[in-house]
């Protein structure tokens, strides 16, 4: 197995205390990466699988973040390729142990309510995290993701036409991902598909737009009284996500996934 800078851990079976190491294989490889952001809202990456004897599962809401990092009323929301929404709220319950409880959401399909530990997130997808206290003495807190390491060497993720989904990179590059780099992602935009990037220190998001005339991605560059500028790079931290808006149907391939 490759040696990887997020902390791998290997056990019987996930539920395991974990042993932090980098380079530990076994029946049950799995990884625990780092979050520091200092927004109440933080696009939250889904890079590993559910914890099972069955490889690539998707995992389960109540299992992407760790809540020993989280409190009571702390909140997790998801949208999905398919444009549906689903909410939930942490709540104590005996002991003051803490369990995700499901919020009623209204959509353009109806009511809808699931229960974390039964709804679902494929890796290369995202989720959002609400922290009452993102920060401590203007200090950003850290909260760890969770979950088992694959056996894909590559991870889809598709988001249906008019649709908008979170999407994020199921690895970890110190620097973060470049999704326009063959080297990390292939994908075929639509004119007018858009990428919107959060930071996770200031909350400050960019929105890029793709033009198939030029083949291109374009952003507003402040620097340049928010000119139109072509981008070199779209960049996505380590452990966080990005809005994809597509005009079209698209697949985003992820590429050079950890293996188990």
């Amino acid at each position: 197995m490759k040696k990887y800078a997020f902390l791998v851990a290997s056990a019987v079976v996930c539920a395991s205390a974990p042993v932090f190491a980098d380079n530990v294989q076994g029946d049950n490889v799995f990884g625990v990466m780092p979050v520091t952001s200092g927004t109440e809202y933080t696009l939250v990456a889904v890079p590993w699988c559910a914890c099972s004897t069955t490889d690539n599962q998707p995992i389960a809401i109540s299992n992407i973040v760790k809540t020993a990092n989280l409190e009571a009323g702390d909140k997790a929301y998801v949208v999905d390729g398919t444009g549906k929404f689903n909410a939930w709220e942490l709540v104590a319950g005996a002991n003051s142990v803490l369990y995700w409880n499901s919020i009623d959401t209204v959509t353009l399909e109806g009511l809808g309510s699931h229960d974390a530990d039964v709804a679902t997130a494929a890796r290369g997808s995202a989720i959002i995290i609400y922290r009452q206290h993102p920060k401590v003495d203007d200090t950003a807190k850290t909260f760890y993701l969770f979950g088992q390491v694959g056996t894909n060497s590559t991870v889809s993720t598709a988001i249906e036409e008019g649709k908008t989904a979170l999407i994020a990179p199921p690895r970890y590059v110190a620097d973060g991902v470049n999704i326009l780099s063959s080297d990390y992602a292939e994908f075929t935009p639509s004119d007018g598909d858009k990428i919107v990037v959060r930071k996770a220190q200031s909350g400050a998001s960019r929105e890029y737009t793709y033009k198939a005339s030029t083949s291109k991605w374009y952003y507003n560059n402040p620097a340049r009284n928010f000119e139109e500028t072509e981008a070199s790079a779209i960049t996505i931290p380590c452990g966080l996500g990005a809005w994809y808006e597509a005009k079209a149907s698209v697949t985003i391939t992820w590429k050079g996934v950890p293996l188990k």
